[in-house]
């Protein structure tokens, strides 16, 4: 077989293809790569089989961008090397097809084989490596771990791969040629792998979106309608991807004919007729595979009926090449849909199998996970693909072929001693060897074969998605169509909803007035809803409304949806999920979070305050609090709480105040300490005195809060009462459903007493019998409450820590009772007394017996500084201080357990609580959140203890706080329609219709007929100022026109009313 020769001089002329293949790929990387790469897009799933595609790259100005990602460099640069080295090579041809020169031969070499050798090792840890999600720790451990793994496993695969050259080549006594081929098959296997599994699982996906796209219609691949030539190409890609099935059945099916099944046969079963084999006489020696497989045994007998031979030649190795590379071009020639499948996701929408980086939302939020996409697609589909390419020119034109006897000999000359020997060979005579042509026959036929084999099960087993992938629904407008109001037909339905929703409200407002009942209605209506922006607006709700709850994992999962929807671009989102962090104890994350949040902005300096007292070492404890951040609602609760949690003061010592969501909500959770302290007479009388001042700003939750300490005295009939009264205007609300649990495990039994289990409530869920759930089960149920402690005591003896951690509040009443207050121990506790006992006995070692107790002192001291280390890492589950905390309070018979805690807690406790958009978010009070201890004061600016002993500091810190506050500062706001109602009732009782509708916020709902008009005030509750409320029960009490507003009839609409 004629090869071309390679000549060992270097002339200048040896630069022109050199420059052309380096020129060439530059305009390829400049322009081509770029407009490829536009309009790559992501696919997320919303709801109800609905999949959101956003777009993020439009313009080349992005596709460079997508390009030059935190993580990306890595695969492109390969990709960068692989086409250089394609495009020299395609040089040398062009200029000197017979003739190459040794240094840009090795040159050449060099370029293909680094991006071939780095494949396999990219496309095995990818494979097996988890999927990123949303947490950015998960994404440093990530690339940590990527490091090692590289080392490890590139050791690894070419520790394999020479022990089976060896095996091949001293056990099976293979020739060289073949034991090079097969080698090489192992090692790139990874990448085969990784190729049949895409491919094979997005066929389905490849298919239907092309074929939309050949019909001139926009697919999720390409977002708009192509045009002419564009629906030529898709046509073209959609006969390609049609044939893949076939063409890799035949391939993989001759190779093991040729290999394995022709010995079974009584001779050649693929035997030619005389005209075709007087047209090519050279498919005597051939064998199955070199003819194409049974496909192209056909199209030979096929074209030898053409009269023209050079035609007749030309249509035949036409259709070999074909169905030998089918499945390679594909992937090759089409890289960048490999691109756009992998982000689009189309081989887990459409098929099983696939390789799956990052999760679809994670995404479309975070560019490092982008980056390392796209790193993967090019790192680990390049080498396969290009050698396949290579090799394939190579076997089909072996007179392009360089001479791999004269590259050994001119590469020994030049490297010298420098390449190891092994048992007659060496490394550069293996690495020519690789350009021989049994090598490169054996090789082609190998690997495609190998790809073929493994596409074709992942085809398999996708074909039952077809239909799966045919009915998902892909929302192509989703960035264009967030404008606008929502729009709600059912105007009948909508009627007592309208009737309570005042103009300018929409649903924030209504969490923020913990108007529950009306916010469930309200996001049930959304729910229906098509539209982006109604599905933007209820995630958004039911994302806040979820964290406010104490839902984290469902708040969490909203905020990371919301946060693609938005491109990666929402603060209030971003506060969420550094809050989500906080909840779930998990510091590093929240360390990560915090840095995406902007300075000196109020709620995210409030976010750093708190994880500045939640964190035991690290950066996160050098935050300083500014003054301005001590005045803010949320820096008033947290200082207060923090001061009082070491003596367990269950009410401020400063008069406490209401005019803030914050400040009510913490209320809320004094009142509930004073229950768990057994104080609920006074836990009472604060209830009602707060609604006294607010009758109408005040939510369900306090009426519920009223009926606990009710039951709790032992009146469960006003309890009843209270219940039957929100079970008629607020009976969406989860607290009044979870007051409803309360009193059906009590035993009692009435109509308004619906079963609300089914709901999937964490209200209820908390409050119902558990006896029935498994401890795995429940367990699950706590990892998504990480700040309910009610929750995790249900789990029993193996849930103390976690409530601990949770909410270290819980145990304050046995803690009273048994003088346990909460100190935590520092480094020297009592449990410390092994280790130093053991170093004192290696100290003994050395003196009786020298250097032989060494080890044992060292091995001390590691151990003790590791278990300090322990006792310093922050998490919510099995953290070594809270059980040894939890093991003290059980020794003294003051830990609490879940038939100790007073009915209903979980509704009404909580630690410190944060505003995020407003909202009052509870991220729970974990055990070591003390001033007492390491000097946390100094995070905390109003508390100075000075210097001593814990006991010096914590009777300081008692004449600081002093006694209990016996009053409530602060004045709540009235409604203007109240107001109105108390100083003149005849003119609001002339408001017989409701002419508001037209002014009503477009994001919350706007009926399309304008001018509906109520026929009656069955469902106007605005005419009297809102709801009515159950303790507002009876004959209305006359009251006196606030001050300031004495004969004062009319107001202005910037007027602000106070009592």
């Amino acid at each position: 077989m004629a090869v071309a020769d390679i000549r060992s001089d270097f002339i200048i002329t040896d630069l022109i293809p050199v420059l052309f293949g380096i020129v060439l790929s530059f305009f390829i990387f400049r322009f081509w790569v770029p407009f490829a790469l536009r309009r790559v897009q992501i696919a997320f799933y919303t709801d109800d089989g609905i999949y959101e595609v956003h777009r993020i790259t439009d313009t080349f100005k992005q596709s460079r961008k997508l390009l030059g990602e935190d993580g990306a460099i890595f695969g492109v640069t390969l990709y960068r090397m692989a086409v250089t080295g394609l495009m020299i090579l395609a040089g040398e041809i062009a200029f000197q097809p017979e003739e190459y020169s040794l240094h840009v031969l090795i040159f050449i070499m060099l370029l293909l084989a680094i991006p071939v050798l780095i494949s396999p090792v990219s496309s095995l840890i990818g494979q097996f490596t988890r999927t990123l999600s949303s947490r950015k720790a998960d994404l440093i451990d990530y690339k940590r771990n990527r490091r090692v793994l590289i080392v490890v496993v590139t050791a690894m695969l070419f520790a394999l791969s020479l022990g089976f050259w060896v095996y091949l080549t001293r056990t099976l006594e293979m020739s060289p040629e073949e034991a090079r081929a097969w080698t090489l098959v192992l090692f790139l296997f990874p990448s085969v792998l990784v190729y049949g599994r895409v491919m094979g699982s997005s066929w389905n996906g490849l298919v239907q979106q092309k074929w939309k796209r050949a019909k001139g219609q926009a697919s999720a691949l390409n977002p708009h309608p192509p045009r002419f030539f564009a629906r030529l190409l898709a046509l073209f890609i959609l006969v390609n991807i049609m044939l893949m099935p076939i063409t890799a059945l035949n391939g993989f099916s001759s190779y093991l004919y040729d290999w394995y099944l022709y010995q079974f046969a009584p001779e050649d079963l693929f035997s030619h007729s005389e005209q075709a084999l007087l047209v090519y006489p050279e498919i005597r020696t051939m064998s199955l595979s070199q003819k194409g497989g049974l496909i192209g045994y056909l199209s030979i007998e096929l074209f030898s009926q053409v009269p023209d031979v050079f035609v007749a030649k030309f249509l035949s190795q036409l259709t070999v090449l074909f169905l030998i590379l089918n499945v390679t071009l594909i992937g090759l020639a089409f890289v960048y849909e490999m691109v756009r499948m992998q982000f689009i996701g189309l081989g887990t929408i459409g098929g099983f199998g696939g390789v799956v980086i990052a999760d679809g939302r994670a995404l479309r939020a975070e560019s490092s996970h982008r980056g390392l996409l796209v790193s993967f697609c090019f790192s680990a589909f390049t080498g396969y693909t290009v050698l396949m390419l290579v090799m394939a020119i190579f076997g089909r034109f072996p007179g392009v072929l360089p001479d791999a006897q004269m590259c050994s000999t001119n590469l020994g000359a030049i490297v010298g001693g420098f390449s190891p020997e092994y048992r007659g060979t060496s490394l550069h005579a293996e690495a020519c060897g690789v350009l021989d042509p049994d090598v490169v026959e054996q090789l082609t036929f190998a690997i495609n074969a190998a790809g073929q084999a493994l596409f074709i099960p992942f085809w398999f087993i996708s074909l039952p998605k077809w239909f799966k992938m045919k009915r998902a629904n892909f929302d192509l407008s989703a960035i264009e169509d967030r404008g606008g109001p929502i729009i709600i037909e059912d105007k009948k339905e909508m009627a007592k909803l309208l009737s309570r929703t005042k103009p300018g409200e929409d649903a924030l407002s209504l969490l923020k007035t913990d108007r529950l009942s009306d916010l469930v209605s309200v996001l049930k209506r959304l729910d229906r809803s098509n539209a982006s922006r109604d599905r933007e607006l209820h995630a958004r709700t039911e994302m806040l409304f979820a964290a406010s709850r104490g839902d984290w994992q469902r708040a969490e999962d909203y905020a990371v949806n919301l946060l693609a929807q938005k491109e990666g671009e929402d603060l209030m989102c971003r506060k969420l999920l550094a809050a989500a962090a906080l909840a779930n104890r998990d510091l590093l994350e929240a360390k990560i979070r915090l840095e995406d949040l902007p300075d000196d902005e109020s709620e995210s300096d409030q976010l750093r305050w708190v994880a500045s007292l939640f964190a035991l070492k690290g950066k996160l404890r050098k935050f300083e609090v500014d003054e301005m951040l001590q005045l803010t609602p949320g820096g008033r609760r947290l200082e207060d709480l923090v001061s009082r949690f070491p003596m367990l003061m269950a009410w401020p010592s400063k008069k406490p105040r209401i005019d803030n969501a914050v400040d009510r909500r913490g209320l809320l959770g004094d009142v509930a300490r004073l229950r768990l302290s057994g104080r609920s007479d006074d836990a009472l009388v604060k209830i009602r005195e707060v609604q006294t001042m607010m009758p109408d700003m005040l939510g369900a939750r306090w009426f519920v809060a009223e009926a606990l300490c009710l039951i709790d005295m032992g009146e469960i009939n006003q309890a009843m009462r209270i219940h039957y009264e929100l079970s008629k205007s607020e009976s969406e609300d989860p607290y009044v459903a979870g007051l409803c649990e309360v009193l059906r495990t009590l035993g009692q039994e009435a109509p308004h007493l619906v079963d609300r289990r089914m709901d999937g409530l964490i209200e209820v869920t908390v409050a119902t019998d558990s006896k029935k759930m498994s401890r795995l089960e429940w367990s699950r149920i706590v990892n998504n409450m990480p700040t309910n402690a009610v929750a995790a005591l249900k789990l029993g003896r193996k849930g103390e820590d976690e409530a601990l951690a949770s909410n270290a509040w819980i145990t304050m009443g046995p803690a009273i009772k048994k003088n346990m207050w909460p100190v935590v121990r520092g480094a020297f506790a009592v449990s410390n007394a092994m280790f130093i006992c053991m170093i004192l006995a290696g100290v003994l070692v050395i003196y009786m017996e020298g250097a032989l107790g060494i080890p044992l002192v060292i091995g001390a001291i590691g151990l003790w500084a590791r278990a300090g280390n322990k006792r310093q890492v922050v998490r919510h589950r099995d953290m070594p201080l809270c059980r040894d905390y939890s093991s003290r309070l059980r020794t003294k018979r003051a830990m609490v357990k879940y038939n100790e805690l007073p009915v209903g807690t979980h509704l009404m406790l909580s630690g410190i609580i944060v505003p995020i958009g407003e909202i009052p978010i509870d991220l729970g009070y974990p055990l070591w959140v003390d001033p007492l201890v390491g000097k946390r004061d100094k995070w905390l600016p109003g508390l100075n203890l000075g210097r001593g002993s814990t006991k010096k500091r914590k009777q300081k810190l008692e004449d600081y706080l002093g006694e209990e506050s016996s009053g409530i500062e602060g004045r709540g706001q009235v409604s203007k329609s109240a107001l109105l109602s108390m100083i003149d009732k005849k003119n609001v009782q002339k408001r017989q219709k409701y002419d508001g509708i037209k002014n009503l916020s477009s994001s919350i709902i706007q009926a399309k007929d304008e001018g509906m008009v109520f026929e009656s005030t069955e469902n106007d509750d605005r005419i009297i100022g809102g709801p009515r409320r159950p303790s507002s029960r009876g004959t209305p009490r006359k009251r006196n026109p606030p001050p300031g507003f004495v004969k004062k009839s009319q107001f202005g609409d910037n007027d602000s009313v106070f009592y």
